[in-house]
């Protein structure tokens, strides 16, 4: 298994904040990984809220939001790298998941089904009365980081008020379910 978290300090070149770490261990917790690592390659403002899920081979997925992007979202967006089982990144660098970016983005959760597609999910913030602030979205990829979906759609149809805090669960086949507090 994997865990992931935000750093105030860190191992790694991050220096700006806070970055995203994270370490590998067996089934029966021996750490796999002598002290953890950095999962973000953009350093500049701050990098919070990982989630992380891991496909059957041990690959892993890590996804997180950041103060800013080093995509096309200036404002707060969700960012993903993909790890092989040894821990070595399998992108050189992050990607950005969300396509919306006229407000911010924050709360990731990700799970991967057994052949390492997987999905992530996180909630809009801002001001309530867009079409997508206050609601919770998903995007999907294919194991090779490849997005299914050309925009993140919404998971939530009651869209009164907020819809935050959305969290992830993928079967084997790829299907999954998404809950979230309303």
């Amino acid at each position: 298994f994997v865990v992931s978290w935000r750093s105030e300090g860190s191992f790694g070149n991050d220096n700006w904040s806070r970055s995203v770490q994270a370490r590998r261990f067996t089934a029966d917790g021996t750490a796999l990984d002598p002290v953890e690592f950095q999962v973000n390659a953009y350093t500049p403002y701050s990098q919070a809220g990982p989630g992380v899920s891991m496909a059957s081979d041990g690959g892993f997925v890590v996804a997180w939001t950041s103060e800013v992007t080093n995509g096309t979202d200036t404002h707060i967006g969700v960012q993903a790298r993909r790890f092989a089982a040894d821990g070595a990144p399998l992108d050189p660098e992050e990607f950005q998941v969300n396509v919306f970016t006229n407000t911010g983005q924050s709360g990731n959760s990700v799970a991967m089904n057994a052949e390492g597609d997987f999905v992530i999910a996180w909630e809009t913030v801002g001001s309530a009365g867009s079409d997508q602030d206050g609601s919770s979205q998903a995007r999907r990829f294919r194991a090779d980081g490849t997005p299914v979906d050309a925009l993140e759609f919404q998971l939530n149809t009651y869209t009164t008020s907020w819809q935050i805090a959305p969290r992830l669960a993928a079967g084997p086949d790829g299907d999954f379910v998404a809950v979230w507090a309303s």
